[in-house]
């Protein structure tokens, strides 16, 4: 998938964007330094959580794609869900493959951030479990944080992260959440689509004033 990278603080302010619902304002120095602590964890040059479209070097800063977008208002909303940012960046570095399967099935059959999709015009999608000619389009990502790890006889002094899954459509949401039991009563959820587009959508906002402006 081709996509146009973007300066950096092109991307940070297009998370804010659709992490904040403030299409008309800059992101505070507290949020911008916690894009910053993310990427400065990021240490693995090889092969980044966040993929760089063309590397900084003397003179130059380094550029994002929309996929890196996509991370990382992903693993802001899961900060924002109580994980640290060392657990973050632990689950993206060891899911970024599976999330960008995930991101671009998402971005083939994009849902409409508060709009209704017929079915008819989304035949891939599953349909709304309370309305069948309606497209469901939204996607969740599952996972399980365990800390209580000497329960499960974990003795390796690393994060433990069980159960990732994605779940596309409430139905599936539904059969997944019907199957917690008291072994296992536990998930985070954040509802990954919206987010995919609505970020992706600010960058091109974002692109579009800096154009205007050179």
């Amino acid at each position: 998938m081709l996509e146009l990278p973007h300066q950096r603080n092109e991307l940070e302010v297009a998370v804010w964007m659709a992490l904040s619902g403030r299409v008309n304002s800059l992101p505070p120095r507290v949020f911008l330094n916690r894009i910053k602590r993310l990427l400065d964890l990021d240490d693995d040059k090889a092969n980044p959580v966040f993929p760089v479209e063309a590397p900084g070097g003397k003179g130059r800063s380094a550029k994002y794609g929309a996929f890196g977008s996509f991370l990382m208002v992903i693993g802001l909303r899961m900060i924002d869900a109580g994980l640290t940012q060392g657990d973050v960046i632990f689950v993206l570095r060891n899911l970024k493959s599976v999330l960008l399967d995930a991101y671009e099935n998402i971005v083939k059959n994009p849902p409409s951030p508060g709009q209704n999709i017929l079915a008819r015009d989304q035949p891939q999608s599953p349909t709304m479990p309370d309305h069948d000619t309606l497209a469901d389009t939204s996607v969740f990502f599952l996972l399980r944080k365990v800390e209580l790890k000497e329960c499960l006889n974990w003795q390796v002094e690393m994060p433990l992260f069980i159960n990732p899954k994605f779940c596309y459509g409430l139905k599936e949401l539904y059969r997944e959440m019907k199957m917690l039991n008291y072994e296992d009563p536990v998930r985070l959820v954040v509802q990954i689509s919206d987010l995919a587009i609505t970020v992706r959508e600010y960058l091109k906002l974002v692109s579009a004033k800096r154009l205007a402006k050179d």
